[in-house]
């Protein structure tokens, strides 16, 4: 009977998954089904580390796989991401592959990738020693990286009398790509008159064209790469370069078109926008977003209607692309009055659209229309209305997102008037957006409160803070659990005196004890001078004589050691609560004091070792008191 066994494996991180199938006639020994396993484990470990080289950023992996024992799938892996991520501390180890007869090849293609000044040089060192094919790809690699200090040597090579015809004319072509004054005048030197009809013209320009459409066309790994890498880098005749890439672009492989966008968007060049979008007009959706990003610097009024439409697409990132450009890069067109139209156009999908883009571009002009908007819509296209205000109002129609923000009905108009507040707080000035937001508490109910007061804590400053504290003074009990909730998560130390003040006038223990936390959040969490901190945690000890505050002002004294903290602490060792937790902590800040005073903290460790019961804290005065004698 015909029994069919199958060996899966699956690697979750790569999603690289393996059947094997092999028909047997008879059950396998269990010795060969070991030998099996081994064998199909070995060789998936094998390509998972390939996969591996393939996505990492480590150059310390990628570097361990070009050393011996040399494997040539994982050397071509690797040189394929060092080309991508590789720097100068790989060169001198491509360097050795290249007088490798078989991995020669994907050690210049790394190089290439690299071109920097020390890659191109390990290319000019391999010159004299090379032969063969390793030394024609060398000299292609050279041109490639257009090295212009190698031109003393390839002439040296060309006129050579060893040197081959084909030699030179490999030579020649590569002075063609270096394509600087001293490279073409030497090509006169090492070829007759009738061989230089042969090459490609000497124009440097059109050249770099012709070299750069053979790389991107090429299936040799990091060959394309390689050649976009070269494009980000190209400074000479930028628009003349991309004009010609843009016409030649249908032709190049798909997967190279997207890179060679990017690498021309990148010289933000001001292009024929029209002629740019019918290039890419029947690529790829994210041919055609990165498209519309390149046009975006050279787009006139006469291209807003365009890109307007394309900000509406069904596709993504076409639509994302063109928002973009509308919001950020078209600034220096007058595309605000055409948005303003927009929000009358009959089609709602539009109106939604000039909605949102006039919240995002800030249009303050807008401001009329959008109320005039408010009052008349509903639905989808009254919530996008709300969100944009918060965008473009100004202070005076804060008021009005507040009666909607503090609705006692849950409702997508209140979340949007919400959001709406959130964006105009960041956006307006800190004492017109506190101001709307105190003189809106009086007519809010309870739970509309709590939520003016979250906004006055994120708001902060003067005007705030004297809502919040005159709250927390106040004889209504809901204003001051809110005042005195806003102040324990207030942002700013400025609220350390008025929580003073509370926590010594407040007769409710409930608010008293929450104005103490708070005041001793701020010894604790915020940026204070040490003195301001060693000065709250002594009023705090003052003030209250609760162990639970005493133990919080004593973190904050341990986290933050300092002598005239260490004087706190001791004063401490008088009262009969926390005498082990306060010795405890007057050791702990002197292991970090007693080297840079330890007049004071000498005397305060003997007090320590008189009062503690703990034999491990007597130890550990008397270690001190002894050393350090």
């Amino acid at each position: 009977m015909m029994r069919i066994r199958t060996i899966n494996h699956r690697d979750v991180a790569h999603g690289f998954r393996l059947h094997i199938s092999f028909p047997v006639r008879y059950s396998l020994p269990p010795v060969f089904r070991v030998f099996c396993y081994l064998l199909f484990s070995t060789f998936i470990a094998a390509q998972d580390a390939s996969n591996d080289l393939r996505f990492t950023r480590d150059s310390k992996l990628l570097l361990t796989a070009i050393e011996p024992p040399l494997d040539p799938y994982r050397v071509a892996k690797a040189c394929q991401r060092l080309a991508e991520v590789g720097g100068d501390d790989a060169v001198e180890k491509l360097g050795k592959l290249l007088p490798h007869p078989d991995l020669s090849n994907y050690g210049r293609h790394a190089l290439e990738g690299i071109a920097s000044e020390k890659a191109k040089a390990e290319l000019r060192k391999q010159l004299n020693q090379a032969k063969g094919k390793e030394l024609v790809g060398l000299i292609h690699s050279i041109g490639r990286v257009r090295d212009n200090a190698a031109v003393d040597d390839l002439l040296k090579l060309a006129i050579a009398s060893t040197t081959t015809q084909e030699t030179r004319e490999v030579i020649a072509k590569a002075f063609l790509l270096i394509g600087s004054q001293e490279s073409l005048a030497a090509i006169t030197k090492i070829l007759p008159s009738n061989s230089l009809s042969k090459l490609p013209s000497s124009s440097n320009h059109a050249l770099e064209l012709d070299s750069l459409l053979s790389q991107l066309r090429s299936t040799t790994p990091g060959e394309s790469f390689a050649a976009v890498r070269r494009l980000r880098n190209a400074t000479d005749n930028r628009e003349t370069l991309a004009k010609q890439l843009l016409e030649k672009l249908s032709g190049l492989p798909s997967e190279a078109r997207l890179p060679v966008l990017q690498a021309i968007e990148s010289w933000k060049l001001k292009l024929d926008s029209a002629a740019v979008l019918g290039v890419v007009r029947d690529e790829s959706a994210e041919v055609r977003a990165s498209g519309i990003r390149l046009a975006a610097p050279g787009a006139t009024e006469s291209m807003i209607a365009t890109y307007f439409n394309a900000a509406g697409s069904e596709e993504w990132v076409v639509a994302i692309a063109a928002k973009e450009c509308l919001i950020d890069w078209l600034t220096s067109i007058e595309i605000d009055p055409f948005l303003i139209t927009m929000t009358s156009n009959q089609e709602q999908l539009k109106r939604l659209l000039a909605v949102e883009l006039i919240g995002e571009r800030r249009i303050l002009a807008a401001t009329p229309r959008l109320v005039e908007m408010l009052d008349k819509s509903s639905g989808a296209e009254r919530i996008a209305v709300i969100r944009s205000l918060g965008g473009c109002c100004d202070a005076s129609e804060l008021p009005r997102l507040l009666l909607l923000a503090t609705d006692s009905l849950e409702s997508p108009d209140r979340t949007a008037a919400r959001e709406a507040i959130r964006l105009a707080c960041i956006r307006l000035p800190q004492q017109a957006c506190a101001e709307a937001i105190a003189s809106t508490i009086p007519k809010s109910d309870e739970a509309a409160k709590n939520y003016l007061f979250e906004q006055l804590t994120s708001v902060g400053g003067e005007v705030a803070m004297t809502t919040v504290v005159r709250a927390a003074k106040s004889s209504d009990p809901v204003l001051q659990d809110l005042g005195t909730k806003s102040l324990g998560e207030w942002s700013t130390p400025d609220a350390a005196e008025s929580l003073r003040e509370l926590a010594q006038n407040l007769t409710n223990a409930k608010y008293q004890t929450r104005a103490i936390r708070a005041y001793l959040r701020i010894a604790k969490q915020l940026d204070i001078p040490m003195a301001s901190r060693v000065e709250i945690c002594r009023n705090a000890i003052t003030i209250s004589d609760r162990p639970e505050e005493q133990s919080l002002a004593l973190a904050v004294l341990k986290q933050y050691p300092s002598l005239d903290g260490l004087d706190v602490a001791a004063s401490l060792l008088d009262r009969e609560k926390g005498g082990e937790a306060v010795c405890a902590t007057i050791v702990a800040m002197a292991t970090k004091l007693i080297d840079r005073s330890p007049d004071r903290v000498k005397p305060i460790l003997r007090r320590v070792s008189e009062v503690t019961q703990s034999l491990e804290l007597k130890n550990a005065c008397s270690r001190f008191l002894g050393d350090k004698s």
